[in-house]
């Protein structure tokens, strides 16, 4: 005789249970064909950080400072009206 407990405990492996919504779904196969994808904003932001760290290169933060600024090309396109390059 099995209990309420054993019952509700699904047999399959929980990676395995199908989700009841379609986009769930999606996503565990996502994460089954690449698992290191990024999944949010602090994701990536986390990882840029690290990559930093590793390299030695800028964090995130010193690149947004006003001094480190004009060492980027940053151009709007209202500035140049449309005519300059990338």
């Amino acid at each position: 005789m099995t209990s309420a407990i054993e019952q509700a405990i699904p047999s399959k492996p929980l990676d395995r249970i199908v989700h009841p919504h379609p986009s769930l779904k999606l996503f565990a196969l996502l994460d089954e064909i690449h698992p290191a994808r990024i999944r949010s904003a602090e994701d990536w932001i986390r990882r840029e950080e690290e990559r930093a760290l590793r390299t030695g290169g800028e964090t995130l933060w010193e690149r947004v400072q006003p001094e480190t600024l004009p060492k980027r090309t940053i151009l709007k396109l209202s500035e140049d009206h449309r005519r300059g390059t990338l």
